[in-house]
């Protein structure tokens, strides 16, 4: 898997999650989903996207070594 497919298949796992939360959170609503929400949900966004971010400068940096390499295939 590329870098720039593994990032794609992160992000569609995120928007994935947010929307089957979104869909049960309509028929949970207690201490637990509250909890739930709070303390995993809401902390993993941010977190997702600085993965996604770390993994775009892991592709440039690739990119820039397989250059200099003079191994501009990948």
């Amino acid at each position: 898997m590329s870098i720039h497919a593994a990032k794609g298949t992160l992000m569609d796992a995120i928007k994935q999650l947010n929307a089957r939360w979104t869909r049960a959170r309509g028929q949970w609503d207690d201490q637990a989903a509250k909890r739930l929400e709070g303390e995993v949900l809401e902390p993993l966004g941010p977190k997702v996207h600085a993965a996604a971010k770390g993994v775009e400068e892991l592709a440039s940096l690739f990119a820039a070594a397989r250059r200099e390499c003079g191994d501009d295939e990948g």
